[in-house]
């Protein structure tokens, strides 16, 4: 039996015949009405767009919704629908057999219900109200994002104090790692830089390793209320108590937090595009799989030395998304 009988165990889908077996004898053979694949039919059909079923057989008319093309959003939602069917196909058909009364109106209204929830669920910044399925299939295709842009800078530290930028990377997550920071003075100009390896971890794992490697630095050169700036808000928000801390995390981030109040140093988030000096020193040990330091702005790469200039000079940089842009403290 393949899988997709078995989800409709009583269908001889060959001769599109209901099967006698044993456990249906006793039953009022009117539960057929919602348990054959006609029915399947005539419930697809109020959903069909463009898709010609007449002579498929139930599989194929399956393979034809896991198959279609469309846009993104409608593709996910096509692929869902006999899902969908069967399952609500398959409930009716128990309500008829235990002596209730389903109708044909009311099963096609309810996978529409079902398939309104599931884009309020998978795309909640869409709209929906009560749309039948050939307008939930015209708002799908029309659908264009609005996209919402800010400008994102690096910001000077106050005179005579210290900006310290950090980032963990992970590709894969837990995957190859990398961590590094870069300690900067009121002018932008390069205090000192480190990025090292870390093996396989997670990308929570990789940033409380750079901000700890940074603050042991700063706690070597006595350097004092020293600006930290992550763009990881997760990282943030557990420093901050806002968030539960993982049991594994929690000896980490304790320790981090008494770092912080010993070199009264304050720590802020930024987004990845006010944080791009620390984000390609990472990437750029990911790459390389070697760790390194840096004392001066001739030792760096040409590439990291483009986004320190860029940000002495103030350039912005653009974070564009499909949702509203909020920022963090």
């Amino acid at each position: 039996m393949n899988n997709w009988e078995a989800t409709m165990p009583y269908i001889d889908t060959r001769g599109y015949r209901e099967k006698a077996t044993s456990r249906d004898q006793g039953y009022d053979s009117s539960h057929s009405i919602v348990t054959t694949p006609e029915t399947f039919k005539a419930a697809v059909l109020p959903m069909v767009q463009g898709i010609d079923i007449e002579e498929m057989h139930l599989p194929e008319i399956i393979m034809e919704w896991w198959t279609i093309k469309a846009t993104t959003k409608l593709e996910v939602v096509y692929k869902i629908i006999p899902t969908i069917i069967m399952w609500n196909i398959w409930k009716r058909r128990n309500t008829i057999k235990h002596g209730g009364n389903v109708r044909y109106e009311e099963l096609v209204w309810q996978c529409q219900e079902v398939i309104r929830k599931l884009i309020k669920k998978l795309y909640p910044w869409i709209k929906m109200g009560e749309e039948s399925w050939p307008e939930i299939v015209s708002r799908l295709r029309r659908y264009k994002p609005r996209l919402h842009y800010c400008s994102v800078m690096w910001i000077f530290p106050e005179k005579n104090r210290f900006k310290c930028n950090t980032d963990g990377a992970s590709r894969g997550n837990p995957g190859i790692s990398a961590c590094a920071f870069c300690i900067r003075d009121d002018r932008g100009d390069l205090v000192y830089a480190k990025a090292k390896s870390l093996g396989i971890t997670t990308n929570t794992q990789a940033e409380i390793e750079a901000i700890n490697d940074a603050l042991k630095y700063m706690q070597q050169k006595d350097l004092r209320k020293v600006i930290i700036e992550t763009d990881s808000l997760v990282l943030m928000k557990m420093i901050n108590r806002l968030w539960k801390v993982p049991w594994e995390l929690i000896e980490q981030i304790e320790d981090m937090r008494d770092r912080i109040h010993a070199i009264q140093a304050k720590k802020q988030h930024t987004f990845r595009e006010g944080n791009t000096v620390a984000d390609a020193l990472a990437n750029e040990v990911i790459d390389a799989q070697l760790s390194t330091k840096y004392h001066s702005f001739y030792e760096l790469p040409a590439r990291i030395r483009k986004h320190i200039n860029m940000n002495k000079t103030q350039t912005p940089n653009l974070r564009i998304r499909t949702r509203q842009i909020q920022s963090y403290a």
